[in-house]
């Protein structure tokens, strides 16, 4: 399983995620069997952050999405989300 997380320096929700969500000892035990991408989009007129946007089809930061195993999307977060919350949209994603 996978998940990619888009974040920038400027997004307040982005750094309390940070700080509360993927700082948290079950958070950071339960992502373990995932692979975790950290998608800087900081500078948004960059061709390479733009393309990741849009490959994922990212409106708006924070944006969380986790894919399965199997490569499907399971769940998309738009905004901030706390640990608990966050832990329970991971359950039975392998």
């Amino acid at each position: 399983p996978l998940f990619v997380d888009f974040t920038a320096e400027w997004c307040g929700a982005c750094k309390k995620m940070a700080k509360e969500t993927f700082a948290d000892v079950d958070v950071m035990k339960r992502c373990g069997s995932f692979v975790a991408v950290k998608i800087d989009a900081t500078n948004d007129e960059d061709p390479q952050v733009k393309a990741m946007m849009e490959k994922y089809k990212v409106v708006g930061l924070p944006t969380v999405v986790v894919y399965d195993s199997e490569g499907k999307e399971r769940k998309r977060f738009n905004d901030f989300v706390g640990a608990q919350d966050f832990l329970s949209a991971l359950e039975g994603i392998n």
